[in-house]
C-alpha cells in the first residue's frame, strides 16, 4: 500500500471518529440537562418524571465516562497531523519513512483509554494490595 492511499485512509478515518464523538458530545450532553429539565417541569407524571431524571443521570454518568469533549478533540488533532503529513509529503519535502512516523504518531493520539483504571493501579500499589 502506497503511503498516499494510507494517509487517504487515515484522513477518512480520524473524520469518522470526530464526527463519532461529536455526535455523542452532543446527545450525552443534551440528555444529561433535558431528562433533570423535564423531570422538573409539570409535563411529566411521576413515574414517567422519575424515568426522565433516571436518563438524565445516565447521560450525565456516561458522559463522565467517555469525555467525548476530550476524544472528539484528539481526532482533530489528528486529524491535522495527517492533513500536514499529506500536504509535506506530496510537496516532496519529507520521506515516506517520515511520514509513517507521523501517522502513527497521529494514530496514538485516538486510542481509547480510561484514566480511572490508572488510578486504581496507583491506590492498589500504594495500598499493597
Amino acid at each position: 500500500m502506497d503511503i498516499q492511499t494510507l494517509i487517504s485512509q487515515k484522513i477518512s478515518t480520524f473524520q469518522h471518529g470526530y464526527y463519532l464523538w461529536i455526535i455523542l458530545y452532543g446527545v450525552l450532553g443534551l440528555g444529561s440537562i433535558i431528562g433533570p429539565g423535564l423531570a422538573a417541569t409539570p409535563l411529566l407524571r411521576e413515574p414517567r418524571s422519575r424515568v426522565a431524571a433516571g436518563i438524565g443521570a445516565l447521560c450525565a454518568a456516561v458522559f463522565g465516562f467517555l469525555q467525548p469533549n476530550t476524544y472528539a478533540t484528539a481526532f482533530d488533532v489528528a486529524l491535522r497531523i495527517v492533513r500536514d503529513a499529506q500536504i509535506t509529503y506530496s510537496t516532496g519535502q519529507a520521506k515516506p519513512e517520515d511520514i509513517a512516523a507521523r501517522l502513527i504518531d497521529a494514530e496514538n493520539l485516538t486510542h481509547f483509554s480510561y484514566s480511572g483504571l490508572q488510578d486504581v493501579a496507583a491506590s492498589k500499589t500504594r495500598d499493597g494490595h
